[in-house]
């Protein structure tokens, strides 16, 4: 009992990254791009499973883009499930591992990659003090369909994310760099992105997290997320 209570107060117990709670998040993403605006709003839901080592995500993105083909339309994106487990845990530091899977229920094509996608990932976090104010979460995924729409372009991309946090009293602030490389485009996709968040209470949080893209191959130009999320 006490090394869960242990595990449950350290790695991933930060905003955005918590494992050990029944969870809902809310939130809305607006992309710039060069072929025009979409906008998702996804419903994430998150459940720990047997002693809270394992938890299931489950990702519903509803999605409405503004350009030249497909003006104000709005429908589904590609519906994601996941699990991840830690298995190795102490007071400052934990590894974590993510499978996940991207369904092809995207509506149109704008809204999807058409593709069955496998997403591996794995993590991991650090606090760098005593008060577990400055925390830092590095991860490495890959990328890759495996069926689907034979018309569609497939999916092989590795992504290298590295995020740091502080907190203090009732808010939080982050830097996130992303290194993405698409082998399919054969190009990078790169991001940076700053966010702040604020604990309204112990269970509720809000952020916004906007973001600009680098790279010769990049997916969009600029962004903002805003989101909050409830801890049960």
């Amino acid at each position: 009992m006490n090394a869960q209570e242990t595990v449950s107060r350290s790695f991933l117990t930060e905003p955005r990254f918590n494992f050990f709670k029944k969870t809902i998040l809310i939130y809305n993403e607006y992309l710039n791009t060069n072929d025009g605006s979409y906008n998702t709003t996804n419903l994430r839901i998150l459940y720990p499973l047997g002693n809270k080592a394992l938890n299931f995500r489950f990702d519903l993105p509803i999605i409405t883009t503004n350009s030249p083909d497909f003006t104000g339309q709005t429908g589904l994106g590609d519906i994601d499930l996941s699990i991840a487990y830690i298995p190795q845990m102490n007071e400052k530091t934990g590894i974590a591992f993510r499978g996940k899977i991207n369904i092809p229920t995207a509506t149109e094509n704008a809204f999807g990659t058409g593709k069955w996608v496998f997403i591996s990932t794995a993590f991991l976090g650090h606090y760098w003090d005593t008060q577990k104010q400055w925390f830092s979460i590095t991860s490495l995924e890959q990328q890759f369909s495996f069926a689907g729409k034979k018309t569609r372009t497939p999916v092989n991309t590795t992504i290298f994310e590295n995020d740091i946090y502080y907190s203090f009293q009732k808010n939080w602030v982050g830097t996130t760099a992303i290194i993405r490389y698409n082998f399919e485009l054969q190009g990078w996709q790169n991001s940076i992105a700053v966010e702040y968040g604020r604990k309204l209470t112990p269970s509720f949080n809000v952020y916004i997290h906007p973001s600009v893209a680098i790279g010769s191959k990049k997916y969009y130009n600029n962004g903002v997320e805003i989101g909050f999320f409830l801890f049960f």
